[in-house]
């Protein structure tokens, strides 16, 4: 079965609400930042290999690594391990300019 670009559209559109829905619900929270589950981290890292770096994207896992003004080493950690999963991976399309660019872009936002 073929997807139309107009589902496709939808189901980017609806990703990236879900990004700026969790971002929000992380905000601050540094409990629940450090509670996040290795799942989490990877769908939004692979949301990146699949739909290219939106704001939305970056945002929330520039949230989750820093919160309450404290930076998350677990968080950290999860990311970078899911980072180097990406562009390690021989299945992903656009790591290679995308997701080298993820980790500048995310500490940017952080600063």
């Amino acid at each position: 079965m073929m997807i139309s670009f107009f589902e496709r559209l939808n189901h980017v559109c609806l990703q990236l609400l879900e990004a700026e829905t969790m971002r929000h619900i992380f905000m601050n929270n540094y409990q629940l930042c450090n509670e996040i589950s290795d799942r989490v981290v990877h769908h939004f890292v692979h949301c990146i290999e699949t739909h290219g770096r939106h704001v939305q994207y970056l945002k929330f896992l520039a949230t989750i690594v820093k919160a309450d003004g404290k930076y998350v080493k677990k968080c950290q950690d999860k990311v970078m391990t899911e980072v180097r999963r990406a562009l390690f991976s021989p299945h992903t399309s656009q790591s290679d300019g995308v997701l080298l660019k993820l980790i500048k872009l995310i500490f940017n936002i952080l600063n």
